[in-house]
Formats: structure tokens, sequence, C-alpha cells
């Protein structure tokens, strides 16, 4: 086999991993709004369609994503004939990443929004940090200043402008 179908059956199975971590995310969403009946108890009249819309058509947009992105992963592996080493090969971010926005509601319900999200942030800027291990100040500061803009930005944009109340 030849170095190009090697790296062409790698980059299948990251390909594929990514496919799969958007489908699990729109199966999450999929699972809130099945579950919520208050999205669709609202008293919409004539043309409004009510609370679900918005996220009926991001879970529809992130759903025909992840789908559409699962077709050059399986074409690669049909063309390929060397099974992918899942071990050494895949990435658990992904997979992280997602354990940790099914945990979110459950953490914030007992530590508030703001702890919550600001350890979110804080986490997930140091894990994705490049080289994070060599100058750990460094991307402890960064990590620290955007957990706490970004845990502000969220609560003055939703709380403070819109008026739609954190939990």
């Amino acid at each position: 086999m030849d170095n190009d179908a090697g790296r062409n059956q790698n980059n299948a199975g990251l390909d594929l991993g990514v496919a799969v971590f958007f489908l699990l995310w729109a199966g999450v969403g999929w699972v809130s709004i099945a579950t919520n009946s208050s999205l669709f108890s609202g008293r919409a009249t004539g043309l409004d369609p009510g609370p679900a819309l918005l996220p009926i058509i991001t879970l529809a947009i992130l759903t025909a994503g992840g789908l559409a992105l699962t077709v050059s992963p399986v074409r690669k592996w049909m063309s390929a004939s060397r099974r992918i080493r899942w071990k050494s090969d895949l990435n658990w971010r992904p997979i992280g990443f997602l354990a940790c926005v099914v945990a979110f509601p459950t953490i914030m319900h007992a530590i508030g929004y703001a702890a919550a999200t600001a350890l979110f942030v804080f986490f997930w800027s140091f894990a994705l940090a490049p080289n994070a291990m060599q100058r750990p100040r460094r991307t402890l500061a960064i990590a620290t200043i955007a957990a706490i803009v970004t845990t502000l930005l969220i609560y003055v944009g939703f709380d403070l402008v819109i008026r739609s109340r954190l939990p």
C-alpha cells in the first residue's frame, strides 16, 4: 500500500470523527427539544411560530451538515484497503467536548451560570491552546481572561440587554 492510501485512510477516520461529533451534538439537541414541552405549549397565534422554530432550524442545519460530512470519509474508506488504528488515530477532544456540553446543565444547576460558564471556557481555552505546557503561565492567563470576558459578554448580552434571565 502506498503512503497516499494510508494518509487517505487516516484522514477518513478524523473526518468521520468530526461528522459523528456534529451528529451527536445535534442528537442531544433533538432530545432536548423533544423533552421540552414548554417550547410547544406557547400560545402562538397567527403566523407566530413560537419559541421552537429557531432551535428546530438550527438542529436541522446541524444534522444536515453532519450527514454531509460523512460522505467524504465513507468514500475514502471505500477506496482504501487498510483499517484505521483507532487508538492512535482517534482525537479525544471532540468526545470530551461533547461530554462537557452534556454535563454543563447539571453543573450550571449546582454552581450557577456564571461559574459554570467561566470554568467551561477556561478549561477548553487551556485544552485547545497549542503547546499549552511549554508556556503554562501565559496559557493560564489567556484562558482566565477568555473565561472572564466570555462570561461577562454572554451575561451582559442576555441578562442586561435582551433581559433573558440566565439560570
